[in-house]
């Protein structure tokens, strides 16, 4: 919108008054009292829906940290520890636990690992010349059509859009000899290769003479003292939630396995909610902490003040049905600080865990139970509390904006009518000058006209 007046119709020359200096003064005074304060609204308005915003992110953190507690995962979790008196186990074997694992001790002894079969065909002259060979080549039970004019990289082609759970190269055995290579794609006896040969050159039963360079085995190890074979060297199904891998043989060697719950794991955990509780608790204690000559833009907020009592509710609300000293999160080593954080004392945890870990399970599941669904209230994308609080601002926000453009409209109307003033003004002291002109003229003629009689 234009903030220019017809400053050509206002020329100041009869009033010497500069109109639009004038206007801009009486144009800047109407904007501070009408616009500038709704301006200032507007901002205020915008820092809460942007601490909105920063607040929704905190409590989503910690809702992240508190959902594992109520699946009860930490709980569950298992660390794995692999140790020799003679090798190093990591380059024997790897291991992993899930949370269906049991605690245990394994002896193991890995006597040979799995192995894919691979054959190799006799030598050929050239790798991409016709070989001449025509027929039927049987692999796995997949018949492939092998013609004439075939080379060796078209056939190992053919071979690999066979499906028959084998992988065909042409591998350059010399400068001068080129071989057809068939490897198992799955390792272990069961899937050694079957090939047969129906083929024909120049009239004459032909076969590629495939050898086997590396022969199909199962892994073999010895697992507290009873051998064991498995076709593949992942090994999921040996000990309950337990993964290994293995990487190397070593016939000889014992590796002890030792399967436990990951208590550092778990306090590490806990050790992370109460960090994103604090980054909560710090948030709402920056808003209600007043700072002379800075206002805070939700100091005192209702909205925030219910979260802050909804959660300091959870923390020390009374978990039903568990027995004493395993019912309030304070008897934990969790305590609420003077300040509105937590404060978590690990020692006093482990010795808590180590009296009852069943009692201990409970508890935190429920407390996360309880957190979750208050935490699911507030930040329900749908219909939930922070929301109905967030789209309230916007509407104040969109309303002064109305009330912003409206006043702009009426700003510039007004600066329209000052300018009609102002012209109309210059117009009547125009007016005014010819007359008084015209009237010392009609009195010098008549004192004139009178001097000559």
């Amino acid at each position: 919108m234009s903030t220019q007046g017809p400053t050509q119709y206002i020329t100041g020359l009869i009033s010497n008054i500069n109109w639009d200096e004038v206007v801009q003064k009486l144009i800047d005074l109407y904007r501070e009292q009408r616009i500038t304060p709704l301006e200032k609204k507007k901002e205020a308005v915008s820092s809460k829906i942007s601490l909105l915003g920063e607040l929704k992110g905190k409590l989503w953190g910690l809702k992240e940290k508190v959902e594992p507690f109520f699946w009860g995962d930490p709980f569950r979790t298992f660390s794995v520890r692999l140790s020799s008196p003679t090798v190093d186990p990591t380059k024997v074997l790897e291991a992993s636990a899930s949370r269906f694992a049991s605690e245990g001790t394994y002896r193991i002894e890995v006597l040979q690992l799995a192995q894919a079969e691979v054959k190799a065909s006799m030598g050929f002259s050239s790798g991409t010349d016709p070989l001449g060979v025509s027929g039927v080549l049987r692999l796995n039970g997949k018949e492939v059509l092998v013609e004439a004019g075939d080379s060796l990289f078209a056939l190992a082609e053919k071979l690999n859009q066979a499906g028959a759970g084998v992988k065909a190269t042409v591998f350059k055995a010399s400068a001068s000899e080129w071989r057809l290579v068939l490897e198992a794609q799955s390792p272990g006896s069961a899937n050694a290769l079957e090939i047969a040969e129906e083929l024909l050159h120049e009239g004459e039963p032909f076969s590629f003479g495939f050898e086997t360079v590396v022969q199909a085995q199962d892994a073999e190890l010895k697992v507290n003292g009873l051998r064991v074979t498995r076709p593949d060297n992942t090994i999921t199904d040996l000990i309950k939630g337990v993964t290994i891998r293995l990487i190397s043989a070593s016939p000889g060697a014992t590796l002890v396995l030792e399967v436990k719950k990951d208590l550092e794991g778990l306090i590490s955990k806990l050790e992370g909610l109460v960090s994103a509780y604090n980054e909560v608790a710090s948030f709402i204690k920056e808003q209600f902490t007043y700072s002379e000559g800075e206002e805070k833009p939700l100091m005192g907020d209702v909205g925030l003040r219910i979260i802050q009592g909804g959660l300091g509710g959870i923390l020390l609300g009374k978990i039903e049905g568990l027995p004493d000293g395993f019912n309030f999160l304070g008897f934990f080593g969790v305590s609420l600080k003077r300040d509105g954080s937590l404060e978590f004392d690990a020692a006093k945890f482990k010795e808590r865990l180590s009296q009852d870990p069943g009692a201990a399970e409970a508890f935190f599941s429920q407390f996360a139970s309880r957190m979750r669904d208050y935490l699911n209230q507030l930040l329900d994308p749908y219909g939930g509390f922070l929301k109905a609080k967030g789209d309230s601002m916007e509407r104040q926000l969109q309303g002064l904006d109305r009330q912003v453009e409206r006043q702009e409209e009426l700003l510039e109307k007004e600066r329209q009518r000052l300018y009609r003033r102002f012209i109309s003004l210059e117009e009547v002291l125009g007016k005014i000058r010819s007359l008084s002109s015209w009237l010392s003229q009609q009195i010098e003629v008549s004192f004139k006209n009178y001097g000559s009689k």
